[in-house]
């Protein structure tokens, strides 16, 4: 069954649900409206505050990490979700459903305006603009003459106290997993910011991808320069680029000689 997800800013007793899929891989996209009114919200009210992504299926007996299991259990004795047995009465995923406040997503906001996220705890940063695409195969795109790709938006799987209890997660064999859920104790500390801070955090690159197939930032960009610098004309608009033309680039071949079927991916 597909595990449900929202963010709760359990200080503000506020969520964000998302208005279309709501498991954490239908949403957890750097360009969704749900990553961009979080990001938003951190750089405004939201920011100092306890802010998690929850899923319904967690709590603090089931989940696999020590640490959101300690959350977990917090969060459950600090809103009474416990009777005198510990047995759990109540999800904080229900709780917030029913008893907190609903904040509407924000639309027209651009990533660009939340290009680095800092963690003052552990001296990182994360550059948005190093994300890696999603799935290498499936996710590059033209859109206005442009080639781009759908990454997977790292702060959400970071601030994930109960992923990998559902289907829709970021699954265990996916590329940098072990990171997910390690800045649930930090987010009292995170600052958002458009510009880059001048100090000496190191850069962190999740680099959350899917698929059997790890494509490195630096590649990434590689294949990207090769499809707009050789192959722009070939692709129509908003259509994805079909993954043995992807395939064949990384390979160093030519994509056009490798096949005669169309270029541009249909699904």
């Amino acid at each position: 069954m597909g595990q449900y997800h929202m963010i709760i800013n359990v200080d503000k007793k506020e969520y964000l649900r998302s208005n279309a899929g709501l498991k954490l891989l239908e949403w957890g996209y750097l360009e969704n409206p749900m990553n961009l009114t979080l990001l938003d919200n951190l750089t405004k009210s939201w920011k100092g505050d306890r802010v998690y992504v929850v899923g319904d299926y967690g709590n603090s007996r089931d989940v696999y990490s020590r640490e959101c299991s300690r959350i977990f259990s917090g969060l459950e004795k600090e809103f009474e979700l416990c009777d005198n047995d510990g047995k759990i009465n109540n999800s904080i995923y229900s709780l917030a459903y029913d008893k907190f406040k609903e904040i509407p997503l924000k639309d027209n906001l651009k990533v660009d305006n939340y290009r680095y996220i800092y963690n003052h705890d552990t001296k990182q940063y994360i550059d948005l603009k190093h994300c890696v695409p999603a799935d290498f195969n499936y996710d590059f795109f033209k859109y206005k003459n442009k080639i781009g790709y759908m990454a997977i938006a790292p702060l959400p799987l970071l601030l994930s106290l109960s992923n990998g209890l559902g289907g829709g997660d970021y699954y265990e064999k996916s590329y940098n997993h072990d990171l997910v859920g390690s800045w649930v104790n930090n987010t009292k500390s995170l600052e958002v910011r458009k510009d880059k801070l001048d100090n000496n955090y190191e850069e962190l690159l999740p680099e959350f991808q899917e698929g059997k197939t790890y494509m490195s930032y630096k590649e990434a960009q590689r294949v990207k320069k090769i499809l707009e610098e050789k192959y722009l004309d070939t692709f129509k608009e908003d259509l994805w680029i079909k993954k043995e033309f992807i395939e064949s680039i990384v390979k160093g071949k030519n994509p056009l000689i490798e096949s005669n079927k169309k270029c541009d991916m249909e699904r």
